[in-house]
């Protein structure tokens, strides 16, 4: 044979070998199972992760998924579920054997225990007794420790204990605890690195020498497959041959494949050297148990309490049965004798068929090309020198598409391929070609790939490698294109993580509503466990208050549509009602059959109390419970929609309480807060239940009365209410009285609107409380005219302030003692332009309830102050104008009486050049703020008079405690004066109490000679009337004054 041909024939041969092996491996699917660790990643699972990594489990056809241990999750429970059909268990299995678990030890791992106890020495413990009062945190599976403790006579319940999965040295360092059970693999690692200064309590020094971790299944997996569990015990064990004599290379590949951050490599080494003195590899064979070990430790749990007296090891141990040859492998070694005898019978004939191999060679080539071609991915050979660099001897047709690199210069250099890998991705490359090159294992790995557009493609290489007789390593192999896997599996983790980590409740049913499955969040919304809901009917669980119609229409809205949301009212498992927002989907197959319904839920039941309070809020008056003015309206306007309907009446009262500011002003807030809480009690005790009372606002109250037979009905229920009201209430301390004055109103013959009705009964209210209060009034028609023209009085006022529509007259005041006019007083009028001039009684009740009154009271100062300029220079330097000031705009705290004096000022006036005159009734209700204006108009040299002096209530008191300057005797004393009259003895009373305190006396309405002779005999100081002049313009009171003293006619 040609040498060149006997070259290629032998490569190809190579590369069919590699391919079909490859083929033949990729062709056999691998059986995925779960192994489930029994803490977090650590050296102490080095051997599962060496099989893993290093390809042993692939080798025996398995896909295993290595499990660490979640918060606070019980792993041996997850192999018993069937989350994992494997495991490391402690001995605490035995303990689960007799509890009636069907697990199975597959073999040792450890052939001493790694728990003991750790304490802080600060702790004031000493020896193990001294942990009895102390904290001590238990893992549930550290039963030697419990068993130890039992053995010294020290009880668990002696100790503050608390059994948890889930804990650290950290919590011994920070004071959580005083003490632990932990492993001396690792803990004393941790409290080393914190030089602190600790105790261990080991449980074989007592002679509690247990076995450690142990790699365990459940009878199930072994009953049905047994094949399976003979192989993952084999590589598991081949494993761990390979972690302990590669301590070093099993800490760089645990950091590498990210089961331990790469800081942590020193901790790594340390759990290492400790769990090789545990296992003893150079003394007992990795895995083994022996049956009379397991027999001490179940009779020293026996002698603790902890299992009965012979407790039977039948089944718990795992026993290797013999196995025939798989056929596959007796059909190889038949094949191979075959093949064999026939190389060896036709050894002969090779050199006679060398001419027609070499012909047929050139067509099997044809045919291995199209192969080739048809393999998805790129079919090459990689060839690593002893150097260290790397060529590609051979690639598919595909290989230049996928690597956009020239073929032909990859073969000579393949670092322009390096160079595209992604950086993150590189070295661990690298690492496991030197792996794979040193053991000769198969190189199986994810990677992505960096492409001159900026794409990323992640792909997976599958390689056999073999050494060549240069000391090169050559891979044969496929590398495939898995972008779309890894992105389904990225959507799927996501997926995954949504429905484990999401705050929305998640409930998969099959078509007949049982449920499959639930996420954390149902559990904890619902208190209801996994196993407590799975396999149960979901419409079970689903409904509370609803009632049996809204739940089949629910149903069936479901399958007629295929979703439903709303919001239902469910139970907890505790019992406390909830209300949840749910949605129900249905996920259908390809024919149209429901397949499975998806369920998500939230707990609203906040959102509905938050929602609720909104609404009382927004309907209710808070102080009273009442139903507020909205709601009160909303009610009223239902009720109105009725009575129009069905042809009844209703009656509107509208409640106001009399005094209840003089209450609130004087005993305070908190007890008019408490008066109107019992008004309300008081009134809703006098009501039907078809009756409704709100409140409106501060002391007003409406009362809705539905169904009213007869007016007199509604005038029953009002004298009910006012008799209520009249009685005594005792405020704490306090005890008060208060009445009220009540409108009523009728629907439909007073009005068939909610407005109307208010207004109606408002005036009605008024009308009573003009009448005296503590009374009630109907509505009639006469009040909405006159409410009209009051309002019609208001609109034209405030036009008059805008138009300058008033102006000051001024009335003399006449000294008697010299017939001079000494003073004058400014009294406003209205030059109405339609009703002529209108005097201050018709206008300045209206603008003092409208709060105008202090523009106007400031307007005619302004005008009093120019005018007394004017005739003090030009009449009398001592001429004074009197300017009433309404007990409104003085009672105001928005009040700027300091511009009063400002304007005196401005005019160059002494301050005494106007004097404020007070009505009476104010000394007597006037507030603080009040008499501070008062004392500073006195300070700063303003004379004060008081008005109308005789008609009211005030003391001696107050002409002293507010330094009046000036009575004015009101004209009701002055109309029927006579010598012998008991007016004329009033007022020589009050003119001899004035001078004896100091005060000027002047004399309204004087209109006779025979008044102004007689008060002038009783020494009044000054007099005020027609009888010397009518309220003049200022143009006429400058005339008059120019006439010179008054002289009074002859009596």
């Amino acid at each position: 044979m040609r040498p060149e041909l006997t070259f290629f024939m032998k490569r190809l041969f190579s590369l069919l070998c590699g391919l079909f092996c490859l083929w033949g491996e990729q062709a056999l699917a691998l059986e995925h199972v779960a192994l489930q660790l029994k803490w977090h990643h650590q050296f102490q699972f080095a051997g599962y992760y060496a099989a893993k990594e290093l390809g042993y489990y692939r080798e025996a056809g398995l896909d295993v998924d290595l499990l660490p241990v979640k918060s606070n999750q019980d792993p041996i429970k997850n192999v018993l579920t069937g989350n994992a059909q494997y495991g490391v268990g402690t001995n605490d299995l035995l303990l689960l054997r007799n509890a009636g678990k069907p697990v199975v030890v597959l073999g040792v791992i450890f052939q001493h225990s790694p728990y003991v106890l750790l304490a802080m020495h600060d702790r004031g413990i000493e020896n193990v007794h001294d942990l009895v009062g102390k904290r001590v945190w238990l893992d549930p599976y550290a039963t030697e420790v419990i068993a130890y403790l039992k053995h010294m006579n020290v009880k668990l319940e002696h100790m503050d204990t608390t059994q948890a999965y889930d804990y650290s040295a950290s919590d011994l360092l920070e004071n959580r605890t005083d003490a632990y059970a932990g492993y001396i693999t690792n803990d004393p690692y941790y409290l080393n690195q914190a030089d602190a200064d600790y105790l261990t309590f080991s449980p074989r020094s007592e002679g509690i020498d247990f076995y450690g971790d142990n790699l365990f299944t459940t009878q199930d997996e072994i009953d049905h497959h047994p094949e399976r569990v003979r192989k993952i015990l084999a590589a598991s064990l081949k494993g761990w041959h390979y972690a302990v004599n590669h301590p070093e290379e099993m800490a760089d590949l645990m950091i590498a494949k990210g089961y331990f951050p790469a800081d942590q490599r020193e901790k790594l080494l340390f759990e290492a050297k400790k769990i090789v003195q545990l296992m003893h590899p150079d003394l007992v064979e990795i895995g083994y148990m022996n049956e009379a070990r397991w027999r001490h430790i179940a009779d020293t749990y026996a002698d603790v309490g902890m299992l009965p007296s012979n407790f039977s090891l039948d089944g718990f141990m795992y026993e290797k049965k013999a196995t025939a040859l798989p056929g596959w492998e007796r059909w190889a070694i038949g094949a191979f004798v075959l093949a064999l005898a026939i190389v060896s019978g036709f050894a002969a004939y090779i050199y006679r068929l060398n001419r027609q191999l070499f012909g047929r060679l050139f067509q099997f080539s044809s045919r291995l090309e199209k192969i080739v071609r048809s393999v998805p991915g790129v079919v090459f050979q990689l060839r690593m020198m002893k150097d260290g660099t790397f060529t590609f001897p051979y690639t598919s047709e595909a290989f230049q598409k996928t690597f956009q690199v020239d073929p032909v210069m990859a073969a000579r250099d393949a670092s322009p391929v390096l160079q595209m890998i992604h950086p993150n991705d590189l070295a661990n490359i690298k690492r496991e070609l030197n792996i794979s090159a040193h053991d000769l294992s198969a190189w199986q790995q994810e990677f992505r790939l960096l492409l001159g557009d900026g794409n990323v493609r992640w792909l997976f290489c599958n390689a056999i490698p073999e050494r060549d007789e240069d000391g090169s390593v050559l891979w044969h192999g496929v590398v495939s294109d898995v972008s779309e896997r890894k992105h389904s599996d990225d959507e799927m983790k996501v997926a995954s993580l949504i429905y484990a980590s999401t705050s929305e409740a998640m409930v998969v049913t099959d078509a007949d509503n049982s449920i499959l499955a639930v996420n954390r969040a149902f559990t904890d919304i619902t208190g209801y466990s996994v196993e407590e809901v799975v396999g149960k009917s979901y419409r079970a669980l689903t409904f509370e208050r609803q009632d049996q119609q809204n739940h089949e229409q629910m149903w069936n809205h479901l399958e007629t549509e295929g979703h439903w949301q709303g919001e239902i009212w469910t139970r907890r498992k505790n019992g406390e009602i909830f209300a949840k927002l749910i949605s129900i989907n249905t996920i259908f197959d390809s024919d149209g059959s429901v397949l499975r319904h998806v369920a998500l839920f939230s707990d609203i039941s906040e959102k509905k109390k938050k929602e609720e309070l909104i609404w009382k809020q927004a309907n209710f008056d808070t102080l009273t419970n009442l139903p507020n003015r909205k709601m009160i309206q909303d009610r009223l306007d239902l009720s109105i929609r009725k009575a129009l309907r069905e042809q009844l009446q209703i009656a509107v009262l509208l409640i106001d309480l009399d005094r209840f500011k003089e209450v609130n002003d004087t005993l305070g807030h908190g007890v008019g807060d408490t008066l109107l809480k019992e008004a309300a009690k008081r009134m809703q005790g006098c009501l039907r239940s078809s009756d409704m009372l709100g409140r409106l606002g501060g002391d007003e109250f409406i009362l809705i009365l539905n169904g009213v037979d007869e007016i007199g009905d509604a005038s029953y229920v009002a004298q009910m209410l006012l008799d209520a009201l009249a009685k005594p209430f005792e405020l704490g301390e306090e005890k008060t009285y208060i009445s009220a004055s009540i409108g009523i109103t009728v629907c439909p013959d007073d009005a068939e609107d909610p407005e109307a009705l208010l207004r109606n009964a408002g005036q009605a209210m008024v009308v009573a409380k003009q009448e005296g209060r503590n009374r009630y009034h109907f509505f009639t028609p006469s009040m909405h005219e006159a409410t009209r023209s009051h309002m019609l009085l208001v609109n034209e006022l405030h036009g008059a302030v805008m138009e300058d529509q008033f102006e000051v007259y001024y009335q003399p005041i006449i000294e008697f003692s010299t017939g001079k006019v000494k003073k004058a007083e400014a009294l406003i009028r209205w030059n109405h332009p339609k009703l002529g001039v209108i005097g201050p009684v018709g206008f300045i009740p209206v603008a003092e309830e409208t709060r105008l009154i202090s523009r106007i009271g400031d307007w005619v100062l302004q005008q009093a102050v120019i005018e007394a300029a004017r005739l003090r220079e030009t009449y009398d330097p001592e001429f004074q104008i009197s300017v009433n000031k309404s007990p409104v705009q003085l009672e105001a705290d928005n009040v700027e009486y300091s511009s009063w004096l400002e304007s005196l000022k401005v005019y160059g006036l002494q301050p005494n050049s106007i004097v404020i005159e007070i009505t009476e009734n104010l000394l007597v209700d006037t507030k603080e703020s009040t008499r501070r204006k008062l004392l500073l108009f006195k300070d700063y040299g303003m004379e004060v008079a008081l008005d109308d002096f005789g008609t009211g209530y005030s003391s001696l008191a107050y002409l002293k405690k507010f330094y009046i300057n000036y009575i004015k005797i009101d004209r009701s004393f002055v109309n029927n004066l006579s010598p012998h009259s008991s007016d004329m003895v009033l007022c020589e009373a009050m003119i001899g109490m004035a001078h004896k305190l100091g005060l000027k006396v002047v004399a309204e309405g004087i209109e006779t000679p025979e008044q102004a002779a007689l008060l002038k005999a009783a020494g009044c100081d000054y007099g005020q009337g027609f009888l010397y002049a009518m309220p003049l313009r200022k143009e006429e009171l400058e005339k008059f004054l120019q006439a010179g003293p008054v002289t009074e006619p002859a009596l």
